[in-house]
């Protein structure tokens, strides 16, 4: 702390995910279908094996950050961050089963890629007048990939795309009596992109909420979620998991 306006603060952290039992123990058919192989159909599967001998992903982060006390109304947050994964598990091509018209890629989880990502992230905070607040925060995310290693990855845990690489919020509150509160919410979200090149629109969404307190030990809440569009969709499907892709609704609670 060089000053009782700026702080600067260093973290280096270590973090483990234990691979899942379905990553270590499933086998499934990813895909079925029949394929034209040179004018005759063959069935065609995609099968994913167990892999028993997963490690876990380890992470390293590191992150270099300052608060900075611009007045009395307003301050400034930075952070720098890289964050270092080793072992990520992923999708691997093990080989091929060819039979008499059939054809059977067969895939397995292991941990054969490294990833790096770094990135900033910077908040404000402003208060105009007392009953006013103003949170605004920009986040900057890039992921890494190494270079070929000649091992097939197929994969939409990690890739380049994969997250959203720009990400705006501002939130607006207002204090309008002692009893009376109001938030209003934007959000701006950049679009990603998955390794089967399945892409997510940018979007903006806005909520919206109003709460009362007419005694001290309750409190009535009327919120609105994304009420700038019916519905949104923010994940895509997972090739693992063979889930279907779902949108975020309007929603009034």
């Amino acid at each position: 702390t060089p000053s009782p306006k700026q702080t600067w603060w260093l973290a280096v952290s270590r973090a483990i995910r234990v691979p899942s039992r379905m990553e270590f123990t499933a086998r499934r058919s990813l895909v079925q279908g029949v394929i034209d192989m040179g004018g005759t159909p063959w069935n065609y599967t995609a099968s994913f094996l167990p892999s028993p001998d997963l490690n876990p992903e380890q992470l390293l982060a590191y992150e270099l950050g300052t608060r900075l006390l611009l007045s009395d109304s307003l301050s400034l947050d930075m952070a720098l961050y890289y964050h270092d994964i080793s072992d990520a598990v992923v999708l691997e091509y093990a080989g091929s089963t060819v039979g008499p018209g059939t054809l059977d890629d067969r895939y397995m989880a292991g941990n054969s890629l490294s990833v790096s990502c770094y990135g900033v992230e910077v908040a404000a905070k402003y208060r105009p007048v007392d009953w006013w607040r103003l949170d605004l925060a920009y986040t900057f995310m890039r992921v890494q990939l190494p270079p070929d290693d000649g091992v097939v990855h197929y994969s939409d845990d990690w890739y380049e795309e994969d997250a959203p690489r720009h990400q705006i919020s501002l939130l607006s509150s207002f204090h309008l009596t002692p009893t009376l509160d109001l938030d209003l919410w934007a959000r701006y979200v950049d679009n990603i992109n998955d390794v089967a090149d399945y892409t997510l629109s940018s979007y903006v969404s806005l909520d919206a909420s109003i709460r009362w307190r007419p005694t001290h030990n309750v409190e009535l809440t009327l919120a609105g979620r994304n009420l700038s569009d019916s519905s949104h969709p923010e994940y895509y499907p997972s090739t693992l998991l063979t889930t279907a892709s779902t949108e975020v609704p309007r929603s009034v609670y």
